[in-house]
């Protein structure tokens, strides 16, 4: 997809089943499951969404999904289905020696885990070994001084390696990072969460990440109960959304399984998402 100087490829690293129960946070089962449904575990499916950016000579991946490094036990917990980055680059004409930037929205274990990969003698190592690698200094004390609740929620192998090969660039706020490309912290999931704007010609693409991992989370009240900042989350979506509408941006979310492209756009007084693919 071309958007003004940007090619964009949708990279879904993986698909994988979380608990709806820590998906829809407070929102009962029986209102959630109306527009997504679950396995007979309680699980729904989801997708770990990057994107492939070819832009002014540079080739950036935003996030890296889950990885390789899982046991058998937890690909069965979550029904991990996953490919190697150097087989979703391969059709790209890339590998993944060619990716020479990586933004990360946080550190989480499903946005960061594909960074790293084990080698033969069993540690982590780069997968993107040329990449410099973006992320805000914020969340990255965070990662290394997690509050109790999400230690689960970040491993150091995932991303100590960048800043053992000198390839960690601290971010510290919103800014532009390349001609057209800037970040912006939204907070909530993460204290220093953030998402990514790409702006070419008058045309916008945002990446939302974890502020709007899936459609039915347009609705402000609908939180995760993996959202450090409930409220946070909420006063986001409410700055960000009318922003959405009156950019005519388009989207892509961090978790949709399918179609995560697409429009928000007003209908019947709610805010709807308009897959790309189904546009009119």
């Amino acid at each position: 997809m071309k958007l003004g100087k940007f090619e964009f490829h949708l990279i879904r690293e993986s698909t994988v089943r979380f608990d709806g129960g820590a998906m829809f946070g407070h929102v009962p089962k029986s209102v959630w499951n109306r527009l997504v449904s679950c396995d007979r575990f309680n699980r729904v499916l989801t997708a770990c969404n990057c994107l492939l950016v070819k832009a002014d000579g540079r080739n950036i991946l935003v996030e890296t999904g889950m990885g390789t490094k899982w046991s058998e036990k937890a690909r069965g917990l979550y029904e991990l289905q996953g490919t190697s980055f150097r087989d979703t680059l391969a059709p790209h004409g890339l590998r993944p020696e060619d990716i020479d930037t990586v933004l990360l929205s946080h550190l989480h274990i499903d946005h960061v885990g594909g960074l790293t990969e084990y080698g033969a003698d069993g540690t982590p190592r780069l997968v993107f070994p040329n990449a410099k690698v973006y992320i805000q200094k914020g969340e990255w004390m965070a990662a290394h001084n997690p509050d109790p609740r999400s230690v689960p929620s970040y491993s150091g192998e995932d991303f100590d390696p960048a800043e053992e090969a000198g390839k960690l660039h601290l971010l510290e706020g919103d800014g532009e990072l390349f001609p057209g490309i800037s970040c912006e912290v939204t907070g909530g999931h993460t204290v220093w969460h953030q998402i990514f704007r790409f702006e070419s010609e008058g045309k916008v693409l945002y990446y939302l990440a974890d502020i709007f991992p899936s459609p039915a989370h347009l609705k402000p009240h609908w939180v995760m109960a993996f959202d450090l900042v409930p409220l946070e989350v909420m006063r986001a979506r409410a700055r960000l959304l009318p922003r959405f509408k009156e950019e005519k941006a388009l989207c892509l979310l961090g978790h949709a399984p399918e179609n995560p492209i697409g429009y928000i756009v007003e209908q019947d007084e709610k805010d709807r998402f308009i897959p790309l693919e189904k546009e009119d």
